[in-house]
């Protein structure tokens, strides 16, 4: 009897869906920060928190400096000090060549309000309350989309 051997390509895609994914979340929402946990880390993702804008640019300098940058960032628009267009901006600026995933979340659907984030260099705009399944589906799209370049 023959042994059947898995050919590389075959290792390569089971170890890419074995791999977890980093994702940065930005929330100031303690209750939203747990509930993203919570749906992500079910779903095998590696969830890195920050309760504001400052919190999150001084965590993607530490992951950029440490070589574990996040895969894609979920960042809350309204938040106190700078807002998710404020943030997203900076890492546009700070890190040109960093093609990371930036996912809005807001309560607020107003075409001004997506516009101003699709302006301000996010990928995504996504509403408040989340579903589990379209919310890692939309993470999961974005990171295969960026070939998860976050390493």
């Amino acid at each position: 009897a023959t042994q059947f051997k898995p050919s590389d390509s075959i290792l390569r895609d089971v170890k890419d869906n074995l791999k977890t994914h980093r994702i940065l979340s930005v929330d100031d929402d303690p209750v939203n920060q747990m509930v993203v946990q919570a749906m992500l880390k079910n779903k095998g993702f590696e969830v890195i928190t920050a309760a504001d804008g400052e919190r999150a640019l001084g965590l993607v300098e530490e992951l950029h400096a440490s070589n574990r940058l996040p895969e894609a960032i979920l960042l809350d628009v309204m938040m106190p000090g700078l807002t998710g267009f404020d943030v997203v901006k900076r890492i546009r600026s700070q890190y040109p060549d960093w093609d990371v995933p930036v996912i809005l979340v807001s309560a607020t659907g107003q075409k001004e309000k997506i516009q101003e984030g699709i302006d301000s260099g996010a990928n995504a705009y996504i509403m408040k309350p989340l579903k589990v399944s379209e919310l890692s589906k939309i993470v999961m799209h974005y990171i295969t989309k960026h070939g998860g370049r976050g390493e």
